[in-house]
């Protein structure tokens, strides 16, 4: 799926998010800034929860930082930005 969909979906609710550290996600979230990356097992996970429960800090940062990420990079306006570059630079190089 590359980015997934309901990763950016919960960050641009501004929704605390925790995803497994894999190439898609680590292309997303920056641990600890926008959301937290753990591992593939579901200690790990579950520690990972219960951490991010205990830290309202922690938690209104990933939040306000997950949204501004969302914002930044994925709005639909940038997006097309990025794409129609793209676009130009294959017509460009045909």
């Amino acid at each position: 799926e590359g980015q997934s969909r309901a990763i950016l979906e919960a960050m641009s609710c501004g929704i605390p998010t925790i995803a497994t550290n894999v190439i898609g996600n680590r292309d997303t979230i920056t641990n600890n800034e926008n959301g937290i990356l753990t591992n593939r097992n579901s200690e790990e996970i579950n520690k990972t929860i219960l951490e991010l429960n205990k830290n309202a800090k922690l938690r209104n940062k990933i939040s306000r930082n997950a949204r501004s990420y969302i914002l930044e990079n994925c709005d639909l306006k940038v997006v097309m930005k990025k794409t129609q570059k793209e676009i130009n630079l294959l017509i460009k190089n045909e």
